[in-house]
């Protein structure tokens, strides 16, 4: 499944994920994957530099009742992995 972010979804800020650890913000483009696992793609704020097409690799704690993103982005993440 490979699914991209609705301008109502980013407008909801569903596309943003915050990491208060490494001071960084992703504004997701889309998200890709099944079950517990996904990749989500899309610009990266890390100390106020600007970083294209940065993923992120993480597993949900559960599976989503549905593969949408409203779904995936409600859940928990189980572990997480820059992969850029």
């Amino acid at each position: 499944m490979k699914e991209y972010f609705t301008p109502e979804q980013i407008k909801k800020e569903l596309n943003k994920i915050y990491i208060e650890e490494d001071d960084l913000v992703l504004e997701g483009e889309y998200i890709e994957g099944e079950g517990t696992h996904y990749i989500i793609t899309g610009i990266a704020i890390i100390e106020n530099e600007r970083y294209h097409n940065f993923e992120i690799e993480f597993n949900l704690v559960e599976f989503p009742k549905e593969e949408t993103i409203p779904f995936i982005m409600g859940i928990e993440w189980e572990w997480y992995d820059y992969l850029c």
